[in-house]
């Protein structure tokens, strides 16, 4: 400031007394007097250049003005120091005040943002899903998120900064009124950095985020929402199509098929040409898993078909399929269960538990444990059941029979179902996709009870399963698990049998059928 210049303009007279070797040594030593503070702390040319640019200050209307202003102030201090003979130093000579436009700004990523409100039952998982947004890039995210950096609320709003090949570079989400986190990178190759910011830190303005498109029109989400409007359409064509062959085929389907493989068909084509539906031959692909590869039937392969009734309404009872590869295999309906049972496959089991609701190979993903670490809400939680891995869709059965006490959707858990069963116990099936029973329902072992999914709180597909004893949880894989009594055992053993021996006469009476197929 001025007051600086006139200060080391007077104190020059008391330099200009030694020698030049004491000039120049005056200067590199501390000051003996406050007189000339500005060149007595100065060691290095940087230190002079930035001494005397902050010695001016910024009194003009604008940029260019205080950048000239600053050019005087110097040039008067140069001049002064010169005609007293003090030695300049040469960074002094060659000085260029520094421009506040030099700093540099931190680097954002380049994307377009699009904004995504938070509605019941969504958990960060289930709207990566839905947005068609990879799980790798939400895997990286949930790695560095700290304590409820995910947890979300419903009408928050979250923000993704996309680039122009679809990845995402920042994910905004409120924390609070006042505080957000930032998900950020500069390129798809980077890991995210955390930033907790105040709120719409990352836009000039407010007003700025209605410009935002929503997150439905995301390239990614535009894809999905096709895919998933063109299976919706497919279904309802099916499901018409179905409907109108029900109508033609209502009252003039025969309870009985008898079909012969012709050359160059698959089974599908020559079960269509019988008369099957395409829920007759979901339920026979289901019914033979394991048993009879039907992708695989032959010129000369036959099947029987036994309906319940005439006409595209009535249900399978029974079925013989005689095939080269497979041989012949045969089963029919158990009139209270619903499952299909080969002639003397089946086992009753009245009060017994199966230790799992799933057939097939099982993957434990995460077991019982009081003390868990919850992945989702990122803190300690216990895990009352096991987690069983497996794709959206796996059919559940009931581990025994019982009374269906709730059916319904859960925050937390997505589709749920509880069943009651004998004695003190009940089971819990978690995170389904689709309910096959409802509240008060009565079920049997065996039974498929839904299908499993990924709703609710998930971190992925999967079946979370609880065992209770009087509504307490106990491991599924360690608890004792009740044997049932040998004479309800003997008594439906019986029932079955007698089951079997009159459908299976009616299977192999073929004045059951108008014709051969």
């Amino acid at each position: 400031n001025d007051e600086n210049i006139k200060v080391i303009a007077d104190g020059s007279s008391d330099v200009n007394k030694g020698t030049a070797k004491e000039q120049n040594s005056a200067l590199s030593k501390e000051p003996a007097t406050p007189q000339a503070p500005v060149l007595a702390d100065v060691k290095e040319s940087e230190d002079l250049k930035t001494a005397l640019g902050n010695a001016v200050p910024k009194l003009g209307n604008s940029q260019d003005e205080t950048k000239d202003l600053k050019n005087d102030k110097a040039n008067q201090v140069l001049s002064l120091l010169q005609s007293d003979g003090l030695p300049v130093l040469s960074a002094l000579q060659t000085y260029v005040p520094a421009d506040d436009d030099d700093i540099e700004e931190p680097k954002r990523p380049d994307g377009s943002w699009y904004k995504q409100t938070v509605h019941k039952g969504d958990n960060i998982s289930t709207i990566f899903n839905y947005l068609n947004l990879p799980n790798g890039t939400l895997a990286q995210i949930t790695k560095v998120a700290l304590k409820n950096d995910l947890s979300l609320q419903i009408g928050q709003q979250l923000h993704f900064l996309i680039d122009d090949h679809n990845n995402v570079l920042e994910l905004v989400k409120p924390l609070s009124d006042k505080e957000q986190v930032r998900f950020t990178r500069l390129n798809p190759k980077d890991a995210f950095s955390v930033i907790h910011e105040p709120v719409n830190a990352h836009v000039q303005s407010a007003k700025a985020i209605a410009a935002f498109a929503e997150a439905a029109k995301m390239p990614n989400a535009v894809e999905a929402a096709k895919d998933r409007a063109k299976a919706e359409e497919e279904a309802k064509l099916l499901a018409k199509q179905e409907a109108e062959q029900a109508k033609k085929d209502a009252k003039s389907r025969p309870r009985l098929l008898v079909v012969q493989m012709r050359r160059g068909e698959n089974f599908k084509t020559a079960a269509k040409r019988a008369g099957l539906t395409p829920s007759n031959i979901a339920t026979l692909r289901q019914a033979l898993s394991g048993k009879v590869n039907l992708n695989h039937l032959t010129a000369g392969d036959t099947f029987r078909v036994l309906f319940s009734n005439i006409g595209t309404s009535s249900s399978i009872t029974a079925l013989e399929f005689n095939t080269s590869r497979n041989g012949k295999v045969s089963l029919f309906r158990h009139p209270d269960t619903g499952a299909m049972y080969e002639e003397h496959g089946y086992k009753p089991t009245t009060g017994v538990f199966r230790r799992f609701p799933v057939n097939g190979n099982l993957q434990v993903s995460s077991p019982f444990n009081p003390r868990r670490f919850n992945p989702v809400r990122r803190k300690i939680s216990p895990h009352n059941g096991i987690d069983l891995r497996m794709p959206i869709g796996s059919s559940v059965f009931a581990p025994s029979d019982g009374v269906v006490t709730y059916a319904g959707f859960m925050r937390g858990g997505g589709y749920t179902i509880i069943i009651k069963h004998m004695g003190a116990y009940s089971t819990v099936y978690m995170h389904l996709s689709k309910m096959n029973v409802s509240k008060g329902q009565r079920v049997h072992l065996g039974q498929q009870i839904a299908k499993s999914g990924n709703t609710g709180r998930s971190t992925g597909p999967h079946l979370h399963y609880e065992i209770r004893i009087n509504d307490r949880s106990v491991d599924p894989l360690k608890v004792d698990l009740p044997a049932g009594s040998q004479s309800l055992v003997a008594e439906r053993r019986q029932k079955f049998q007698s089951t079997v021996k009159v459908l299976k006469s009616d299977l192999y009476k073929d004045s059951l059928a108008m014709r051969r197929q």
